[in-house]
């Protein structure tokens, strides 16, 4: 299976061949730079807790993961990171390790996990599309028709849309809503290599026009000592951000009527 992606296309060069099937694998996450396996368990609905467990997860978190919201933590390669950039990490840290645990739970040489995990990555999208800045409408609008096309190829219908029915972000929120969405893409070669050659990769595959440095560079210049609450109201947004996808993944474990067959 071979795409050509990009910030306008996501293209098939390549006829698909799809399989499913039980699979005795394990799924694995790379924090600081070990491979660290995680047993899959069929169908485990997982019940979120409530905001106290940002103490007893935020230990698991070492000072260098980058926000990912796939399901892998990916160690940062860029340059030590500025005051904005360190505070967003402290303060989303624990959402961070959250989502990661759950995601880890999907075992992607599984059509039906992979599916689960695009349909996680495209409700999410599409739920927070009325927030993305304009700054980021072109790279975000192609990372939703690459996860559409992928679940075209699975044949899996595309979800309807089921938004949590909350007020619309301001621009320094929407900054944290870039951050957890652009991070995410640095897990993406990680599970790229997780993923069967026959199954559909457009979307891991894709690569932003804006690069890391250069969002980081963005975010470092947005700050304001004229603003006061600045830092916050962008750490808000990527809490949200996170707490959509967190959302999404239970809804769609605790759904006996998903397109994947799964039950709880």
């Amino acid at each position: 299976m071979a795409y050509t992606c990009s910030a306008h296309s996501c293209v098939q060069t390549v006829p698909d061949a799809l399989s499913s099937g039980p699979s005795t694998l394990v799924s694995s996450v790379a924090i600081r730079g070990r491979q660290i396996p995680h047993p899959m368990t069929d169908y485990s609905i997982v019940t979120l807790p409530g905001r106290a467990r940002a103490s007893a997860t935020a230990s698991d978190a070492g000072p260098d993961l980058a926000p990912c919201s796939m399901s892998t933590a990916a160690l940062m390669n860029a340059e030590s990171p500025g005051a904005l950039h360190r505070a967003l990490r402290a303060a989303t840290r624990s959402d961070h390790v959250l989502l990661d645990r759950l995601i880890l739970r999907l075992d992607l040489t599984r059509r039906d996990h992979y599916g689960q995990f695009l349909h996680l990555h495209y409700s999410a999208l599409r739920d927070l599309e009325a927030d993305w800045s304009a700054e980021d409408q072109v790279d975000f609008a192609a990372m939703l028709r690459c996860v559409q096309s992928d679940l075209h190829v699975l044949r899996i219908a595309t979800p309807p849309l089921s938004p949590e029915g909350r007020a619309a972000l301001h621009a320094q929120n929407r900054l944290g809503v870039a951050y957890v969405l652009r991070g995410s893409r640095l897990g993406a070669p990680f599970l790229r290599g997780r993923v069967p050659r026959q199954f559909p990769t457009a979307y891991l595959d894709f690569m932003p026009t804006l690069t890391w440095p250069q969002f980081l560079a963005r975010l470092e210049g947005s700050a304001d000592p004229r603003t006061p609450g600045h830092d916050h109201e962008i750490a808000r947004g990527a809490r949200i951000t996170f707490e959509i996808f967190i959302s999404v993944f239970n809804r769609l474990l605790s759904n006996r009527s998903t397109p994947y067959g799964m039950h709880g």
